[in-house]
């Protein structure tokens, strides 16, 4: 048997956000209250990733929300679900921002949405306007916070998408200030069969263990844990993140996988197209998550996954395990 000791880094929004080529200090803060987020950008959801940041306004409905940067309101949209009241903003450097889950527009936009809305006969309206209509200069109050749609509690849902490709961006790789000196949590680790002739501890049959934080790293809960492994192994890992404000458990913004010193898997959330974000479901143990509703992510790709976030996949992520020797 082929005994292993793992080694993952997870990677924290803080930490590998400031490496990304993106414009900083264009864009200024949607809203005058501090950057705590429940929610970030690539967070896993059911059935997808999340696209934006979630900026709490701790319980409060009503904030002010500012166009981030100059250029114009190019969608104003109201529905029951989703979003809920969300306004989009197309910004002459090729980015669009949108602003969701508000309680009310300004008395310009709601005047003409409410027009609209008694012309439609219809309280659900979906509009796209044209850059002449409704220009806004950085720092103008567009809309109000608020609770609506499909939100769990008051809140801006904020997004930053390429305007051509439509894809949503990590708006962390834009330097907010957003407080984050907390490392990444790891809290199990999962070792995976990559076919039937694969054994770990002997059986071909997933294994999970415990972690817990020992110093700076993470070791087995049970210290005597033993792992044994042979043939074509797969690796997962449920983890999360916080901010230095803390305000829930975060997705972690990058993992890497070493096998023997070398890069076997990474991948970083930069940006996400929204006819991908399905494919959440192959990034995580989708049997897990459907028996016990544990997010325990991948590393190691299965047939078809589509998803752009990839970095390093040395035989699709999977580590071979066929000599008598221990492994890092």
């Amino acid at each position: 048997m082929k005994k292993v000791l793992i080694a993952f880094l997870l990677c924290s929004n803080a930490a590998l956000a400031q490496t990304i080529a993106y414009p900083k200090n264009y864009f200024i803060s949607p809203m005058d209250v501090p950057l705590d987020l429940s929610g970030n950008f690539g967070e896993l959801r059911p059935n997808h990733f999340h696209t934006g940041i979630d900026i709490t306004t701790h319980n409060v409905e009503g904030v002010a929300v500012k166009a981030v940067a100059d250029g114009y309101v190019s969608r104003i949209r109201i529905g029951p679900w989703g979003y809920g009241r969300v306004l989009y903003v197309t910004h002459p450097n090729g980015f669009t921002t949108v602003y969701g889950h508000l309680s009310r527009f300004n008395s310009t936009l709601s005047a003409y949405s409410k027009t609209n809305q008694y012309a439609e006969k219809n309280f659900e309206i979906d509009f796209t306007l044209l850059s002449t209509q409704f220009p806004v200069k950085q720092g103008e109050i567009i809309a109000y916070s608020g609770n609506t749609g499909s939100s769990g509690g008051p809140h801006l849902h904020f997004e930053i998408r390429d305007a051509k490709t439509e894809e949503a961006l990590n708006p962390l790789l834009f330097g907010f200030p957003v407080k984050d000196n907390v490392a990444p949590v790891a809290v199990t680790l999962v070792i995976i069969p990559g076919d039937n002739s694969a054994t770990i501890n002997g059986v071909n049959a997933l294994k999970k263990i415990a972690l817990k934080q020992s110093g700076s790293s993470y070791v087995f809960a049970n210290a005597a844990e033993s792992i044994t492994v042979f043939g074509k192994v797969g690796f997962a890992i449920e983890a999360y993140d916080k901010e230095t404000n803390p305000t829930g458990k975060n997705g972690v913004y990058g993992i890497r996988l070493t096998c023997d010193g070398q890069t076997i898997y990474s991948h970083h959330l930069d940006r996400m197209p929204f006819d991908k974000s399905r494919f959440i479901n192959c990034f995580i143990n989708y049997e897990e998550n459907e028996k016990h509703n544990r997010f325990y992510q991948q590393s190691f790709l299965l047939p078809n996954n589509q998803l752009p976030v990839y970095d390093t996949t040395v035989n699709n992520g999977y580590c071979f395990f066929p000599t008598d020797m221990l492994h890092r």
